[in-house]
């Protein structure tokens, strides 16, 4: 859909059939996040998480573009028996999953399949979703906004702790649509998968792989190639770290709106929660040490900021949107806070 730049045929689909929309893993801005059908995004956490709720007691599946990948298909659990699936895509040969008699694979541009598919739709005696399914629809609907919207001045935390929900509170009022947004591999892109909203496409950038050090050169590229549009990066002090190096390319080449937002947490926090569930105490190689960020981004010509409060970091932003040039906030994360899915499981 992105690589063929069809978001509004697909809009126009999904309207045509009245059928909600879920975005694959790391194809965020594919369907624009506001829209009334939409409902969420799929990633490593569906599997066991409510938001999911409406793919698994799909009747058909429509998959446009997508080659099925694990977090797409809540660990291959979808299509599940007696789930019809249409999977459109530019080769039979991408068609992921195993074949049935009640899936059909369709070799097709997916903006032509689209076209073609609801002609054939508004020629039939086609009348839409039951009135039944309808109200299901508007009903999951309000309780994905209801849970995806975040919330500020929580209390109950871990005490001194910053809530990450609150940063994303902020985060969502000063950003615009026209941001781009790379994303590191990490625990902390959860909460970015939950709470920020993508209205356009292109503005989401983020390896499907897992793959570690991608969200600072990816927010230089994107800057270069979207100039008049900010570009944030959100990663993890292990990700962050293995790539600080470029921010030495971002000051030579004078990159202004450029911001890389670090949730510092001083371990490789996916590994160790890996750790911690399949070998408890038993924890290897996961802890690093502190890292100041805004200290290095001063080294390297850039603006630094290090946020230990829920109230410095919409004066960080802020400050460093408008700095005049790249710029790093130093978030200091607890490993004690609850986990950004952990409340719908």
């Amino acid at each position: 859909v992105l690589r063929s730049n069809v978001t509004d045929r697909l809009v126009e689909f999904a309207e045509l059939i009245n059928v909600p929309v879920l975005t694959a893993w790391r194809r965020f801005d594919a369907f624009p996040n506001n829209h009334s059908l939409y409902l969420g995004a799929l990633h490593v956490s569906s599997y066991s998480n409510i938001l999911a709720e409406p793919l698994k007691k799909a009747d058909l599946v429509i998959a446009i573009g997508t080659r099925l990948d694990e977090f797409s298909t809540l660990n291959y659990s979808v299509p599940a028996p007696g789930q019809k699936l249409i999977q459109i895509d530019h080769s039979a040969a991408d068609a992921g999953g195993k074949r049935a008699e009640d899936h059909l694979y369709i070799a097709a541009d997916a903006g032509e399949a689209m076209i073609k598919i609801g002609e054939a739709l508004k020629a039939s005696k086609y009348s839409g979703p039951s009135k039944t399914r309808q109200t299901e629809l508007a009903d999951w609907h309000k309780r994905y906004k209801r849970l995806t919207t975040p919330r500020s001045g929580r209390t109950g935390l871990v005490e001194g702790a910053i809530d990450l929900e609150g940063i994303y509170y902020d985060i969502v009022n000063i950003l615009d649509d026209d941001v781009s947004i790379t994303c590191d591999a990490g625990d902390f892109g959860g909460w970015l998968v939950r709470y920020y909203k993508w209205n356009k496409p292109h503005t989401f950038f983020g390896p499907t792989s897992g793959a570690m050090g991608y969200a600072l050169p990816a927010a230089i590229s994107a800057k270069l190639a979207r100039p008049g549009s900010p570009a944030v990066a959100f990663a993890g002090d292990g990700g962050f770290a293995m790539t600080m190096s470029e921010l030495e390319t971002a000051v030579r080449y004078k990159l202004e709106r450029l911001v890389a937002i670090v949730f510092n947490n001083n371990c490789y926090g996916t590994i160790s929660r890996h750790q911690k569930r399949e070998f408890p105490g038993r924890n290897v190689g996961t802890n690093l040490g502190k890292i100041n960020f805004a200290d290095i981004a001063n080294a390297a010509g850039a603006r630094g900021y290090a946020v230990n409060s829920n109230e410095e970091f919409p004066i960080a932003l802020n400050s460093a949107l408008d700095a005049g040039c790249p710029a790093v906030i130093d978030i200091e994360v607890s490993d004690k806070n609850p986990g950004p899915w952990d409340d719908i499981k």
